[in-house]
């Protein structure tokens, strides 16, 4: 069986350590891949020069295309493209659908789904519904509509807005913000997949943001993500394992991530990222329909919490891709 990895392409400007990293999960996700037996090769996606993907693809004829691109030409709203590309050239491939994607990337779409289908997330603002509605006495922290909340927060720029005026100002200026009420409290990730035909939620992973300044909002940002050198990245850890008392915690959130999953249409992997509040109540912050699967993310180091090594993780999202 053959399999092409498709990632997002690098351009001469993409040096940095989150667009070496793309390029670095695909080789690892690759040689994992020919380990258990498959031929494979890397193929880059480029918007811009569609044409060589798509002659390097007719050549090789994947049986199958491991879709690793989360963006398409630095554009996080056509994240979905590259399934429906795929689709037309007949080729089948991992992770959700591009309608999934699609639902995914766009935060307001998303919370206006899980809303219907009673589920808890903040209340939120946008260019749609600021002018139309009072804006509450709640604090709202300001996050990019379209990109992963990691890579939408610039940690320099942080502050906290409860001027109905300044939010209105800045939404109707920039359709591609949004604002959402912040909820203070601990931070968690629910990864959820099929694995081999069993939806799994085997655990989760806590953010603990360490030796934060009271002042300092306690939030994963660019920096906590990307920047190796920075205080946040230092001091932004994951934890896995839970006392007895976080238990029924834990288990509500993956209830809540289960619905997620089917409210939104979810397949093969996916991540749900909450807040909880003081009185320990839980707020789903967003859905993340294609999460990074490299091996000391955390979709696979939970997979280890149910005993399933990196290899076979990546065995199953081969096996069940439709």
């Amino acid at each position: 069986m053959k399999i092409a990895v498709l990632y997002t392409e690098l351009t001469a400007n993409n040096s940095s350590f989150e667009e070496l990293s793309i390029l670095q999960d695909a080789e690892q996700v690759r040689t994992v891949l020919i380990e258990l037996g498959y031929g494979s090769i890397l193929i880059p996606f480029c918007l811009n020069d569609l044409s060589r993907t798509t002659v390097l693809l007719r050549e090789y004829q994947p049986d199958l295309v491991f879709n690793l691109v989360d963006e398409v030409d630095g554009v996080h709203e056509l994240s979905h493209l590259p399934t429906s590309y795929l689709t037309a050239l007949r080729f089948k491939y991992t992770g959700c659908s591009g309608i999934s994607l699609a639902l995914t990337t766009d935060k307001v779409l998303a919370k206006e789904i899980l809303l219907k289908n009673g589920l808890p997330t903040p209340p939120w603002l946008s260019y749609q519904n600021i002018s139309s509605e009072p804006v509450s006495s709640e604090k709202f922290i300001v996050k990019h509509r379209y990109l992963d909340g990691s890579a939408g927060l610039d940690e320099t720029k942080l502050q906290l807005y409860a001027d109905g005026k300044e939010l209105r100002e800045l939404l109707l200026a920039d359709p591609d913000l949004m604002a959402e009420v912040y909820v203070d409290g601990r931070e968690f990730a629910v990864p959820v997949f099929n694995y081999h035909g069993e939806i799994l939620m085997p655990g989760a992973a806590e953010t603990i943001f360490k030796d934060f300044p009271a002042d300092k909002l306690k939030v994963v940002g660019a920096l906590a993500k990307w920047e190796p050198a920075s205080f946040e990245y230092q001091n932004t850890i994951a934890e896995f394992n839970f006392s007895e008392n976080d238990q029924p915690l834990i288990d509500q959130l993956k209830q809540i991530s289960r619905k997620c999953w089917d409210a939104l249409h979810l397949s093969s992997y996916a991540r749900v990222d909450f807040r909880v509040d003081q009185n320990n109540r839980p707020w789903i912050l967003e859905v993340n329909g294609n999460p990074s699967i490299a091996a000391n993310d955390w979709v696979a180091c939970v997979a280890e919490l149910a005993s399933i090594a990196y290899p076979e993780l990546i065995r199953s999202i081969v096996e069940v891709a439709k």
